[in-house]
């Protein structure tokens, strides 16, 4: 987990986006958050959220499919966490930077990326805990 949080941290940092900021909180016995805040030119925010953590693959999976390959059935590609957010903080921002660079205005967004999405988030109320003010 330390290793996929700073990997992500890395390369959300600057030069990605002017103007954005980027942190990974930690907390004492806890797993990381990895917050993106992005400043917007209109008055308003959005919130995206989404997880990083990974798991081992299941052991029971049919014999036509794998965690680790892709497949195409009906004429559509598939793999398994192909929809899943894992790593969700590559969309939203690859997003926002292209609606920048095509002059678009928007406003404030805030991404928030934790990483116990897996355990049923349990180290997330503690970090919204210290990020109040």
């Amino acid at each position: 987990m330390p290793h996929a949080v700073h990997l992500l941290a890395d390369w959300c940092r600057p030069p990605s986006i002017a103007g954005m900021t980027v942190e990974l909180l930690t907390l004492p016995v806890r797993t990381s958050v990895l917050l993106c805040d992005v400043p917007g030119e209109l008055p308003d925010y959005v919130l995206l959220f989404g997880h990083l953590d990974k798991q081992p693959e299941f052991t029971s999976w049919k014999s036509s499919l794998s965690p680790w390959e892709q497949v195409t059935r009906d004429g559509k590609l598939s793999s398994h966490g192909g929809a899943d957010d894992g790593y969700a903080v590559f969309s939203p921002l690859i997003a926002i930077r292209a609606l920048k660079n095509r002059g678009i205005l928007l406003a404030r967004h805030i991404v928030l990326i934790e990483a116990s999405d897996e355990n049923g988030s349990a180290n997330l109320p503690a970090h919204l805990e210290a990020l109040d003010p």
